[in-house]
């Protein structure tokens, strides 16, 4: 029995990358009930629905702070929910899923399952979710529809969760990539100048002069 159907096709427009704030920007609900985004939202007993009782509980730290999507717990079995949400990138889109259903193929074929899970908390009950991840290296209009939406004989209000959150922007001046600034980032560049590559292009004007080597020079000492 699948609790969720299928997030149809993602077609999203390229963007530059760097860390965007509140990464759902726009929610448009085509069929279904009550949907909307919670802005830097998801936390320690954040309401999951918008028409039942239901918080998040035990939530992973990479999560906490994320744009979610309150749900409408009274579509978990309907089988033609379709949404269209707007999502700046880069970001990680993360479906939650209960274990208590079956996991339908497209959720194994499109998302990776982190091993991680956090908790529906019903007041009575205690449901275990899985997470799921998608990395999203653009931005757009994002095409989301939910089919065969049912959870079966379950008489819970399991329904979905989506959580967004942005991407840690990239540190320009680590150019050999190791997570530190350090003597070989300056080697790193000097190579990459050498070589006339547009990456050492530091000070945006389409040419390689010293320039460049003042602009890496200043966001070095600014750090990351």
């Amino acid at each position: 029995m699948n609790m969720l159907g299928r997030i149809a096709g993602l077609t999203v427009c390229a963007a530059a990358a760097s860390s965007i704030a509140d990464p759902l920007t726009g929610l448009r609900v085509l069929e279904g009930g009550d949907y909307f985004i919670v802005d830097d939202g998801m936390r320690e007993g954040a309401p999951a629905f918008d028409s039942q009782s239901g918080d998040w509980t035990r939530v992973p730290g990479y999560l906490m702070g994320g744009d979610y999507i309150r749900t409408d717990a009274d579509d978990k079995d309907d089988d033609d929910i379709e949404l269209v949400a707007t999502v700046r990138g880069p970001a990680t889109i993360y479906v939650l899923h209960t274990d208590q259903a079956s996991v339908p193929g497209w959720l194994l074929a499109d998302y990776v399952d982190t091993g991680d899970n956090l908790v529906l908390d019903e007041g009575d009950d205690d449901w275990t979710y899985s997470i799921y991840r998608m990395d999203l290296m653009t931005s757009g209009e994002t095409s989301v529809s939910f089919f065969e939406n049912t959870t079966g004989d379950l008489d819970d209000d399991l329904m979905y969760g989506v959580v967004a959150v942005a991407a840690a922007a990239p540190c320009r001046p680590d150019i050999d990539g190791d997570g530190e600034l350090t003597l070989f980032d300056f080697l790193a560049f000097q190579n990459l100048f050498d070589t006339r590559s547009p990456e050492a292009d530091f000070d945006g004007d389409g040419e390689l002069t010293l320039f460049d080597f003042l602009a890496f020079q200043n966001a070095f000492d600014a750090g990351c």
